[in-house]
């Protein structure tokens, strides 16, 4: 599970990074550091969703596990 979170950490933090240089290049729409920016961020953003799906699984793993039957 530990390394899920080290994923997240990074990609959250690349997100306010890809987010703070959508911000300041604003005005300069379609140039490619804009463009470079924008796909940082579409891809942080995928990337924090796929592993907040995988940590919920394995989470939902472990609680019918310690259940049992």
């Amino acid at each position: 599970m530990k390394p899920y979170h080290v994923l997240l950490f990074l990609m959250t933090w690349f997100l306010v990074l890809s987010f703070l240089s959508l911000v300041a290049l604003r005005h300069e729409a379609g140039s490619p550091p804009f463009v470079a920016a924008l796909t940082t961020f579409s891809l942080s953003l995928g990337g924090m969703a796929w592993a907040l799906i995988k940590i919920r699984k394995k989470l939902i793993e472990e609680l019918i596990l310690e259940e049992g039957p």
